[in-house]
């Protein structure tokens, strides 16, 4: 009986330690998703990750840490998109560009935070990224509109060179 608890002990321990670790991705990808609702339920505090994606990753999966990933880097090149449309056409409030800016600095902020703190499941990302989808919806038509009122200038005449 004695064999039978330390033996357990260690593979909770083993458990642990993988789980804490980078390779705890993987082990919430191939372990039945009972199990480790079970664990986390039972280790609510925190798994001791280092970070906001090895949280995402180890206690949800390979799939949501996908997402989580996609979610932070649409987020960041919409905002940068956006920033540089609106600094170079004239004819766009600078309100519109401040906007876009502040935005894409806040993404890169979150970037860097999360490298440093647990803030994956918290609602400033959901926020940011509705932000950002709604600043973009709303200015992709005024942004189309004004790109075909400007006129276009035929590559032969921005040169100076003329085909002949």
């Amino acid at each position: 009986m004695l064999k039978i608890i330390a033996f357990t002990e260690i593979l909770l321990c083993i458990f642990y330690i993988l789980k804490t670790g980078s390779l705890g991705t993987f082990l919430a990808a191939i372990i039945a998703v009972a199990f480790a609702l079970v664990f986390a339920m039972t280790h609510a505090d925190s798994l001791n990750t280092h970070n906001a994606y090895t949280q995402i990753s180890s206690e949800c999966g390979i799939p949501a840490f996908i997402r989580y990933m996609a979610t932070l880097i649409l987020t960041i090149k919409l905002n940068y998109r956006m920033y540089k449309s609106c600094s170079k056409l004239q004819q766009i409030d600078g309100r519109l560009t401040g906007i876009a800016f502040s935005g894409f600095i806040g993404g890169i902020a979150y970037v860097v935070a999360s490298t440093f703190h647990h803030i994956g499941y918290g609602a400033s990302l959901s926020w940011m990224g509705g932000e950002t989808l709604a600043l973009w919806l709303a200015t992709q038509p005024m942004l189309s509109d004004i790109s075909r009122a400007i006129p276009r200038i035929p590559v032969s005449e921005r040169s100076g060179m003329s085909r002949s």
